[in-house]
């Protein structure tokens, strides 16, 4: 006597596939149910506008992210070039006026003191021959043996001119002694006061250098730092994607658990 005998098959092992990127997803395509698939045979399609949409806008902001950085690190390279530029320009700036002051010192001041005492000597010079020969006349005038060799009027004349080139020692003397207490100090103070301006502008570039280039270095570090979350963000997204596509891990059997709404579950019995 034969007795029937009624069981279940139990599949060894099973998986469950719902849609996993969390967004809205419709089934593009579904392995029909009882079908038998191989490992990488595709199961399920979804299909999601949403996550397509928004790897779409995000390859936007990548690609902006890294126009961001390209402009940022061209404007760092430009700024590196700017400031170098400040420095040299402000050093050889330094250097003109430390040697305009070094000429004034070693070369124009004694020239153009030289030149002002040479004018007072000259003047000098000038009047003694002048009294000189005023006072010859003078003399000869009062010879009774001469008879007043001059007139009036060439004596008139030579105290003229004895009177103008006194006039011409005063100024000399005058424009020399102006030039040794007022001029030259005054023209001291102005170069030295250029070599000190030139030297806080030479300070200033080297301090603007640093502050100006860790603001644009940092500037490009951020930038670098946010195409990266950028780029981060859009791998997830196509992380997301590849999920959207449900391949068999190993040969296996499908089946619908229709206990459950297709639709949201399968399950792959292998």
């Amino acid at each position: 006597v034969i007795y029937p005998e009624q069981g279940e098959l139990q599949a060894e092992r099973s998986k469950v596939i719902s849609n996993e990127v969390g967004r809205t997803a419709i089934i593009q395509y579904v392995a029909e149910h009882g079908t038998v698939v191989r490992k990488g045979d595709t199961i399920i399609q979804f299909e999601s506008k949403e996550l397509i949409d928004a790897i779409k806008a995000q390859e936007l902001t990548v690609t902006s992210a890294q126009n961001d950085l390209t402009q940022a690190t061209e404007n760092f390279e430009l700024k590196k070039r700017e400031v170098d530029y400040n420095i040299q320009r402000a050093q050889r700036t330094l250097v003109d006026a430390q040697d305009a002051l070094k000429r004034y010192i070693e070369g124009e001041w004694e020239q153009k003191r030289g030149n002002y005492e040479s004018e007072l000597a000259l003047a000098q010079r000038r009047l003694k021959l002048a009294q000189d020969k005023l006072d010859f006349k003078l003399r000869a005038n009062e010879m009774p043996e001469l008879q007043m060799p001059y007139s009036k009027n060439d004596i008139e004349a030579d105290m003229l001119e004895v009177q103008s080139l006194e006039l011409a020692v005063t100024k000399a003397q005058s424009s020399l002694d102006m030039l040794i207490e007022y001029d030259d100090p005054g023209q001291r103070r102005r170069l030295a006061a250029a070599v000190e301006d030139a030297t806080l502008a030479l300070d200033k570039a080297h301090i603007e250098k640093k502050t100006q280039l860790m603001v644009h270095e940092q500037g490009v570090k951020t930038r670098e730092f946010t195409l990266n979350r950028h780029i981060e963000r859009l791998e997830s997204l196509n992380e997301d994607k590849e999920k959207l596509i449900v391949t068999g891990e190993e040969s296996g059997l499908v089946l619908y658990d229709t206990g459950r709404r297709w639709w949201q579950q399968i399950t792959v019995e292998g």
